[in-house]
């Protein structure tokens, strides 16, 4: 598969960068080669949309030129000396303890991966906003987002990008970008190699590594087409990046930090989750008057490389709207600083209660986790029982920290309350999903507080860490056996070698599935679809994906551009002025009401529309297929 032929070689040639350049130690070189992938890959994208070339050769050509360029700086950067020989630098990092963690996660992830790639897309987010504004960029070519219908077209895109990019170098095709977190997994790893290097030495790197890697929720994720998995790699990297410029003061080291945190920022319009990060390299330069000067030099080239990376997407709304977090309006001190159409509070707090029934519960939450009155330890918004360890693990290593002077301990320490209150005090509609990054931090300190611990109890440690590491794999596996969509496509899996799209949305969303396997038999390339509804809204393209989907909605719609029609004639005018000859029309049971205004036009103007089918379920409500006459054929 090209894409990942592609990011395994700009990884390999940035390693050797890294190495042979700027003399980086191997973790390091790794990790600092994981980090600037994403960043070029996204500045490569960016560049070519406003160009509006996002085609897929010219995106296969200038990652081809990044390559190039990586080779010519490692050939022109050779050093004399023997690098640590690759066998040394594993079994220092993987001792024979983390042999059965290692094997374990890499069959997990790679089932995990292997599943997602022979079955279509699937998660709700995904579907109802990720996959289409990825599918719409393609088809276009360039970024424009003019017309969409909801807020997300305001939003931090960075993650989106990043699978846009894997789609674009295989052809256009959209089966890369369901696997586009897949590019946030070498991040992660890295990361967590730092961090457990630098808190508890090079013993303990592949320990944290795997770790990382393994919390179920981060298994889950690498197949799912949502951006918390990039979010909280990079939100890491940002971290380890500022450690590791606390440790060692050089300025690439703090330039890694500075594009972990760029990236995250680019990746969701959550900035007061990762605000704490700011203040572990402000802490470094407090403590350390020597790095001052060198960092005033380098601070503006390094914020415009943040603006650059991170922050298109709030200059670009402030320059359109005057407010750079558009839609959403913002207040300090009773003051509106920036005018907005939603103030956050409005957002689906409901969601909330798919957890917990008040805030206060969210005290014991990680005792007994809960998804919708099921009691499960392991889901897409799971933590697991090691979520809970951090009671005890904490205290613990702050007060090691404290009693060591160890400043950067403490500082990725203190990132873990520090976001948690920002997750509570600011974050309107609260998914632990959206918090991803918290194990890792959480798993960095416990390698800190047993780091210590040699001979017998030190290999007692060492052999309980590896078997939590397959506990957390087999938590994985644990939520694919409870997932009875899941287990029945697996099986027709198993027993055929396939399974069609219609087959699989067919167990996953019942009547809605029923409408979009009958819409693609009938659909041609470029056919326009309307629909009522804004959410799932990929699978109404096609599958594969070749039409194009407007939502057009039946009531007035505040985003600039979006299609409308309060009245009858202005809704059936919008459909024809769109070339609309497909209309779906889904009534969701938990909005009864959704889709009356429609229906009551369709019997007004009932020679204009052909019922094709119609299809009820428990789960997924009723759901309508229709075909729309021309008018011309209709006043005949």
């Amino acid at each position: 598969m090209l894409p990942l032929v592609a990011v395994a070689a700009l990884l390999v040639s940035a390693y050797r960068v890294f190495r042979d350049l700027l003399r980086q130690r191997p973790i390091e070189a790794a990790f600092s080669a994981s980090v600037t992938l994403c960043a070029e890959a996204t500045l490569l994208m960016l560049g070519l949309g406003w160009a509006g070339l996002l085609r897929p050769l010219p995106v296969l050509g200038a990652t081809a030129a990044v390559f190039a360029l990586h080779g010519l700086l490692a050939i022109g950067s050779q050093r004399g000396g023997k690098p640590l020989p690759r066998s040394r630098i594993l079994s220092v990092l993987f001792p024979p303890a983390l042999w059965p963690a290692a094997a374990a996660l890499a069959a997990v992830l790679l089932f995990r991966l292997y599943f997602t790639w022979q079955t279509p897309p699937d998660s709700w987010d995904g579907l109802s906003y990720h996959l289409p504004i990825i599918y719409r960029w393609v088809q276009q070519g360039d970024f424009s987002l003019a017309g969409w219908p909801s807020f997300q077209r305001y939003l931090a895109p960075g993650g989106d990008i990043l699978s846009a990019w894997l789609a674009l170098l295989d052809g256009g095709r959209m089966d890369a970008a369901k696997l586009g977190q897949v590019l946030a997994l070498p991040v992660l790893f890295t990361s967590g190699l730092v961090l457990g290097r630098r808190m508890a030495g090079a013993s303990w790197a592949g320990a944290c590594a795997l770790s990382f890697a393994a919390v179920p929720v981060v298994l889950i994720h690498a197949g799912l087409p949502y951006v918390d998995l990039y979010y909280g790699a990079f939100y890491l990297a940002a971290a380890a990046g500022a450690l590791l410029f606390d440790r060692t003061g050089r300025l690439d080291h703090l330039t890694l930090g500075v594009l972990g945190f760029a990236l995250a920022l680019g990746t969701k319009s959550t900035a007061y989750l990762q605000a704490p990060l700011v203040l572990l390299p402000a802490w470094t330069l407090w403590k350390r008057p020597d790095l001052r000067g060198k960092t005033a030099l380098a601070a503006l080239p390094l914020c415009l490389l943040a603006l650059a990376v991170g922050g298109t997407s709030y200059l670009h709304n402030w320059w359109d709207t005057g407010n750079p977090l558009y839609p959403f309006e913002f207040k300090a001190a009773g003051f509106t600083v920036f005018q907005g159409l939603i103030a956050p509070g409005e957002l689906m707090v409901s969601v909330e209660k798919w957890f917990v029934p008040s805030p206060l519960h969210w005290l014991w939450y990680p005792f007994r986790e809960v998804f919708r009155e099921s009691v499960t330890f392991s889901t897409e918004n799971g933590f697991g029982p090691l979520f809970a360890a951090s009671w005890a693990v904490l205290p613990a290593a702050a007060w090691r920290a404290w009693k060591r002077g160890n400043r950067g301990v403490l500082g990725v320490l203190f990132l873990f309350p520090a976001s948690l209150a920002a997750f509570f005090a600011l974050q309107p509609a609260r998914e632990p999903r959206y918090i991803l990054f918290l194990p890792g931090l959480l798993i960095a300190s416990a390698a800190f507080v047993l780091a210590p611990l040699r001979g017998r109890w030190g290999r007692a440690v060492r052999a309980g860490w590896s078997a939590a590491i397959v506990f957390g794999c087999l938590a994985c596996a644990g939520w694919f056996g409870q997932e009875k969509t899941l287990l029945e496509s697996w099986r027709l899996l198993r027993s055929r070698g396939s399974i069609s799209a219609s087959e699989y949305y067919r167990i996953r969303f019942q009547s809605l599935g029923e409408a979009w396997a009958a819409l693609d038999e009938k659909l041609k390339p470029g056919d326009a679809v309307a629909i009522n509804y804004t959410e799932l809204m990929f699978p109404w393209a096609g599958m594969p994906p070749r039409a194009v989907v407007h939502p057009v909605l039946h009531r007035e719609n505040p985003y600039p551009g979006s299609y409308f029609g309060e009245s009858a004639e202005d809704w059936l005018g919008t459909l024809d002025s769109l070339n609309v000859r497909w209309f779906g029309l889904w009534t969701p049971p938990w909005y009864p009401e959704e889709g009356e205004a429609e229906r009551a036009t369709m019997r007004r103007f009932a020679s204009r529309f052909k019922l094709l089918g119609e299809w009820d379920s428990p789960g997924m409500g009723k759901t309508a297929l229709y075909e729309l006459n021309p008018r011309s054929a209709a006043s005949k």
